[in-house]
Order: structure tokens, then sequence, then C-alpha cells
């Protein structure tokens, strides 16, 4: 069917003008929202599409109208009654969606653009919507000037990087971003008072037309009607030929001011008197008079009293009325504030599939010893049911996965209490001290015993109000670890040389941390960027023990946009071990790859190096010589395609890992639930001198599907990932029966390895108990097994159950 054109561009200029004030001026996005129950006669809108459109992207101008297509689900499948969201609008709305286009097109500098509305018959009361757009050339700026900033300091950075700039397009609301953005500057550097104008000339071919605005948007300015938006509709026009403006920001800065006074005024919950005195809220605040006033000030005071917990409600602003900008330097400052409940207590339990049952516990004292410090004492608790002392049979069934981790059979707990002092010496910094005892555990990689820690922090915002972490970390625990990954990774093979990482020892560690936090939303991002930077150093000059010396660093950036209705998120990590100390890197500090935040196809810490535990029955002895001594020599030795009994990750010194994901709103209760579709990138490698990069062949790329369930919690997530991938190659251990009062001896039995194995009685007492297999202290194993990669669809999915999204 021929498409119904509503209007074939017979709406005119004037009547897109009476539709605009119809609107009553409003920005296009913040028009009336679309109808979601269909009234008589209104249509059900099945899908909408723009098309010509080249400067603006068809998200940005769906921002602009109110007609929003219905759920995809039931354009699909036609389920409006049962399922999904119908999206009905009335025909009169889709008019003036058209002169919201051309409104929106002028005010961002294309004064020549055309917009046509057509509808295809979709079925009985559903249509399809589609706007078609002439954009033509835009208005673009000739000259860009700032006149008024004669005596203020520094200037050049005033008018530094503004979203404007000669050849531009005549953007009208880049022009109020632009005024806003000197007018603030100002303000941080000492002039509360100053103001911003703008004078907009622009050729229409004629005598220049000057329309001179105020910074409240009065008519004739960028914010109202007449004003450089609406070129070429009566009070400025757009010469046709020429299509040329220019603009100049006239400042009226006034006079620099400095702090007066900084009055106080607290609310104290009902029934009790003030808990914080003035005199601390004044130094957690860092407003002392005679200071150049600054906005800057005035909102890092505001962040520091939200960030003590103990207040909810601030506010803090300069008195207006109390100086005249051109009489007096000086300003008053004026703080309200509401405290709230200055303890708190909370409890809360859990399962994983990784932990099992956890719970965790947490009492906040956010006033301690009356002086405005936070004391927070935390307990956590993991491996419920499957870890020792709390162990509880039948717990397998529910807990599977972490069965099958060795060091998963002991509880992991953490106690901890930290104090933090609202301001240190009257500084821009927020300290902290913790100290804590704990035992965790990393799947299938290591458990990391703590009797006693400590922790000594120092948060203070820096580049781009970017808080910047600064700790010290000193330690006394040991580490537990499989002896295979001592001897493929740190070539400690022998018991003894194991010793220095198996017994409680010293550990040193100073850190740099930095969060870069532009999200709209801490649980669900949909728009944004969040980057983070962690750097550790230990050695001996940070009271390290000598075992223990690394120097690693770790990058993290995500970035999150809006799809229609959906979310398109990213995100890249990057980190490695800097210089060759990978003997003394512990292995809680190696970089681990795989598993429901990383690389979704790969199991827990799975992706990048492993070495695998095989059945002793496996072992092939192959008997070899007669040493001098007279010792019989053998080899041992599997199949090159062994199925392993354990899978022992090792990690690496470096790491990359990207991921991507597309959001989408569930076809079922798009309000509660969300698709995911994924594709997982990375890699975990030991840089060496001989493979310094890796090689984009030897990325592991995995897809998958996940679903969200929102919470009040954070998003309840299940993922599953597809691997087609066989496991990596890795040396093979197994373990033979000991001799009488010995641990059991690791023994290599990877395919052509050359680590000769001797005969020694099990019980050197009781010659009938017989003899078992050793093999003498060694550095390496060579060669290794190749696991086969499953055969299945199914069986190469990968399954995940989290709280909260991926990243």
């Amino acid at each position: 069917m021929a498409p119904r054109r509503l209007t074939a561009r017979a709406l005119s200029l004037a009547g897109a003008l009476a539709a605009f004030v119809v609107l009553g001026g409003a920005r296009p996005s913040v028009a009336t929202a679309q109808e979601v129950n269909c009234d008589p006669g209104d249509l059900e809108v099945r899908s909408l599409e723009f098309n010509g459109n080249h400067t603006f992207s068809d998200a940005e101008l769906a921002n602009a109208v109110v007609v929003t297509a219905s759920n995809r689900f039931q354009r699909i499948w036609g389920l409006r009654e049962l399922f999904g969201v119908r999206r009905c609008i009335a025909r009169n709305e889709l008019i003036l969606d058209r002169a919201r286009l051309m409104i929106y097109y002028r005010r961002r500098g294309y004064a020549e653009v055309a917009v046509d509305t057509a509808l295809r018959d979709a079925g009985k009361d559903r249509v399809d919507v589609a706007f078609t757009i002439e954009e033509g050339r835009p208005t673009t700026i000739t000259a860009l000037t700032v006149v008024g900033l004669t005596g203020v300091q520094d200037s050049a950075r005033i008018v530094r990087n503004l979203p404007l700039r000669v050849g531009g397009a005549f953007d009208q609301y880049a022009i109020e971003v632009a005024r806003d953005s000197i007018r603030r500057r100002l303000t941080n550097a000492g002039y509360p008072y100053a103001e911003v104008l703008v004078n907009s000339d622009v050729q229409r071919g004629g005598p220049l037309v000057t329309a001179d605005g105020g910074a409240d948007g009065s008519p004739g300015g960028p914010g109202g009607p007449g004003g450089p938006g609406e070129a070429g509709d009566g009070a400025v026009g757009a010469d046709s030929a020429q299509r040329t403006a220019q603009v100049e920001f006239n400042v009226i800065a006034g006079v620099p001011a400095h702090l007066s006074r900084v009055a106080v005024q607290v609310e104290p919950r009902q029934g009790t008197k003030q808990q914080i005195p003035n005199r601390l809220v004044r130094d957690i605040m860092g407003l002392h008079r005679g200071r150049l006033y600054r906005q800057d000030d005035l909102e890092r005071a505001t962040r520091n009293l939200y960030r003590t917990e103990a207040y909810q409600h601030v506010k803090i602003e300069f008195s207006a009325d109390s100086a005249r900008p051109n009489a007096d330097s000086t300003v008053e400052v004026r703080v309200h504030l509401i405290e709230q409940h200055m303890r708190s207590a909370r409890l809360g339990a859990g399962y994983g599939t990784l932990d099992c049952f956890r719970t965790q516990g947490e009492f906040v004292n956010r006033n301690f010893l009356h002086s405005a410090r936070r004391l927070q004492l935390t307990g956590r608790l993991s491996k419920l049911g499957i870890g020792e002392p709390l162990a509880i049979d039948g717990a397998d069934a529910l807990c599977g996965p972490a069965t099958r981790d060795p060091f998963s059979d002991k509880l992991n707990y953490y106690a901890g209490a930290t104090i933090r002092q609202p301001t240190l010496f009257g500084l821009r910094t927020v300290p902290d001290v913790t100290l804590y005892s704990e035992l965790r555990s990393e799947y299938k990689a290591y458990r990391r015993v703590t009797p006693l820690g400590g922790v000594a922090s120092l948060t203070r915002e820096r580049f781009l109000r970017t808080p910047i972490t600064y700790a010290y970390e000193i330690s006394y625990g040991r580490t537990e670890a499989s002896p295979a990954l001592f001897c493929a990774v740190l070539n400690r093979c022998d018991p003894a040389d194991r010793a220095s990482f198996e017994e409680t020892r010293r550990l040193g560690v100073i850190s740099l941390s930095a969060t870069r936090d532009r999200t709209d939303n801490a649980l669900n991002p949909t728009r944004g960027s969040l980057a983070h930077l962690t750097y550790r150093l230990a050695s001996r000059w940070v009271l390290s023990d000598t075992a223990f010396q690394f120097n690693k660093v770790v990058g993290d950036l995500s970035r999150y946009w809006r799809v229609g209705q959906g979310v398109l998120a990213a995100r890249v990590q990057v980190g490695t071990v800097l210089g060759g100390l990978d003997r003394t890197l512990p292995p809680q500090e190696r970089l681990f790859a795989g598993g429901a935040n990383t690389v979704r196809g790969f199991r827990q810490n799975e992706l990048g190096p492993s070495v695998y535990i095989v059945d002793y029955a496996d072992t092939v002895v192959r008997f070899d010589s007669v040493t001098t001594t007279g010792d019989s020599a053998y080899t041992l030795s599997v199949a090159p395609n062994t199925k392993p009994r354990r899978t022992v990750p090792t990690g690496g010194n470096s790491v990359v890992v990207g991921n991507l994901e597309l959001r989408v709103p569930s076809p079922l209760f798009p309000e509660l639930a969300q698709l995911t579709f994924f594709t997982d990138v990375g890699e975990a490698w030991n840089r060496s001198a001989t493979q310094r990069t890796l090689r984009y062949d030897e990325l592991k790329v995995t897809p998958g599907l996940g679903l969200r369930v929102f919470s009040p919690i954070g998003a309840i997530r299940v993922d599953f990932g597809y691997n087609r991938y066989a496991p990596s190659p890795g040396a093979a251990y197994t373990t033979a029966p000991a001799p009488n009062g010995e641990a059991a001896p690791l023994l290599c039995v990877s395919p052509g390895n050359n680590v000769p194995a001797y005969r020694v009685p099990i019980d050197s007492l009781n010659p009938a108990a017989g003899t078992t297999l050793t093999q003498r202290s060694y550095t390496t194993c060579g060669g290794s097994i190749a696991p086969d990669r499953p055969s299945s669809f199914f069986r190469r999915l990968t399954f995940f159950f989290a709280i909260g999204q991926a990243f």
C-alpha cells in the first residue's frame, strides 16, 4: 500500500512556529510522554524510522519526538493483549512531532530543514511511522568572540575548549552550554555574580540584526523566541545564500569575592539534640573566612558532608543578598543540614555457585567518639554448607561447582574494623585505617590465610574530580596452593623450596587506585563511563619479605550508550606485572581470566595457563636404566589426550579482556527483566623474553546470552557462554602413595618429560609394604597434555549465576 502522507510538506513555516507556541517553547526531549493505554481512535505504532538524517542519529531524533514504537515482541507476534508494552498515539500528535523535529533542527543550526511524515498501514489501528528529513546546509559561525574578561586572571582558561568553533554549525544548544561553561569557570575564579550575555548576528543578505539575550534566556536570547535558534523565522534571519552567523559572549564579571562568614544551621532528628557540633562541620567542609569564593569548593564541601553519611540533606549556597556585587568583595555562605541516624546495622545472606551459601553483617557508627568519625564493623562468611567446620551432609547437590574446588573445603571468613576520619589536618583528604583477619580462596587456584592484617589509606580528589586512594597494607599470612602451581609457574617443585610461600610471612604492599565514575546509575548504568586504575608494589623497601616482591598495574575502562530502549555496554581490561619478578610473585597476585565477570565462555579462572592433575592409574611407568649407584631409573608419563582429574589454573603475569553487551528489555515483563547478548574476548598469559605481546589469533572469543531480573539488591544474572576451544595444553602431574611419614610426592608425568623417577620403600620398617615411586628435586616438568575439546553443543556451554551486571 502506498504511504498515506499526512502533511506532504503542506505544513508551512508559520505552522511550525504555531506548533512551537502550543508546545510552550519546551525542548523536544521533554515533550509529553506517549500513551501506553490506547484510547479509541488512537493508532498503535508498530515501527518508527528516520530517513535522510546524517548529522543526528536515529536515537537523538527519537528523543526529540513523542511517538515511540511498541515493544518488539508484540510487533513480531502480535500478542499485544498478553505480553509487552503497547505504544499508541493520537493523529494530531504526529503533526506536532513533525514540528518538534523542525524546531530541533533549526535550534541546532539547520534553518532550511524540511520534514515529511508518512504512515503505512500495518493492520487494524496499527501503523508504521516514518519521518523523511532533508537537512539542508547549516548556518555556520564565521566569527566567535568573548569580551569583558579584561582584568580576569587566567582568562585564557575561561574560554578554553568551548563547544563552539568558527566554521561549526550555529547550534543554539551549544551556545547555551558555552555560556554556562564560561559562567561556571568565572564562579570558580572568584566571581559569584558573573553574568554572560550572548549577542548573535545572523546574515540574511540585508543589514545585520542583533539579538541581545539575557542570561535567563529572555526573548531575544538563545533561549527565547526570536533568538538565534529560530534563525530564518522572523526576528533574526539566515541568508539562504550565505547562511552565516557571528556570536559574541559579553562577560560582566563583577569583582572577585571572598568568604566573609559561613553560617551553619543543623536540624537534628526529632527528639534528639545536635550530634555533630558546628566546629566539626566547618572543618569537614573546609570553607573558611577570607578564602576566595569558588563554586567547586561549595560542591566539594557538599560531597564531604554527604561522605560522612551523617546527614540526609545537605544544602550549601552563597547568600545573594549578603553583598552587592559592585560595592562589596565578600559573600556569606549558608549551610543547611538535616541529621540522620548515627548508628545502623545490616544483616544479609545469599547463595552463589562458587561460594555456596554466604552471609554478611555490618554495624556502622557515623559519630564514633562524638567526632564525626565513621566506625564500621564488618563480618562475612562463605562456603557455608561445604566448608569445615560448618559443612553439611547433602550440600553437594546445591553447591556442585564449589565442592569440586579443593580450596573450598574450609569456611571462608572476614572480620574487620574500619575507622574513617572526616578530615586530616584540614587537608582535602579522607583517611581510613582498617584491621582485619580473613581466610579467602580463589576457585581452583589458591587459599590465602591472613591471621592479622592492616590497611592505612588516604583518598583525595585530584585530576578531573577523580578520587585517588593511596594505601599501605601489611599482613601476616600464608598461601596454600597446589604443588603443581608452584612447580609449573614458580619453578618451586621441591617441598623445601615451596616453604617460603606456604609459611606465615610478612607481605607489605603500597598501592594507588583511581576511579572515575561518570555513569548515571551505580547498579545498572545506561549512559556514561567508568574507569579504574590500580597500581601495587611490594618490595623490601616497604617492609615486605624478600620472598614476596612484585610490581603490578591493572586498568579497566567501561562505556555505556543508550540504543533505542536498550543499552550497549563495552569494557576493556588490561593488566601486567612489570619487570622479571615472576619467581617472587605470590599466587594471589597473579592475573586470572575466565568467569562470570570476565570471559564467560570459560569457567572461573580457567582461561589462560593451566596445569593438570591426572589419576595415578593412568600413568605409564617405563624402565630407563640403572644408575651408577645401583638405583633403577624410570620415566613416568601419560597419554597426550589423557582426561585430567582436576584443572589447576596458574594465571599469568599479563591479561587482556574485552566485553561487548547489548542489553534490551525482555519480551516478557520488560520493566522487570532484561535480555543480554554478549561477546567476550581475552587471554591470560606469561609474558617472557621470547613472547612479550599476544598475537590476535591467540585471543579467545566466546559469545553468549543472558537474562537479568532486577531486584533491590541489583540485577540477578544468568549467563550462558559458548566456548568452542579446547583446554590450554599444560604440564601433567600426579601423586603416588607416600613413603611412611612423608607427604605424597608430586610426580611429573607429562608426555616426553625427562625427569627420572626412583623406587623407594613405602615403609622402611616393613619391606612387605612394597615400594612407591618418587622424583628427586627438579625445577621443570617438560611436555604437556592437551585435553580434548567437548564435542556436543550443550557441553560447550558454560553456565553462570550471579548478582549484579558483569561490568
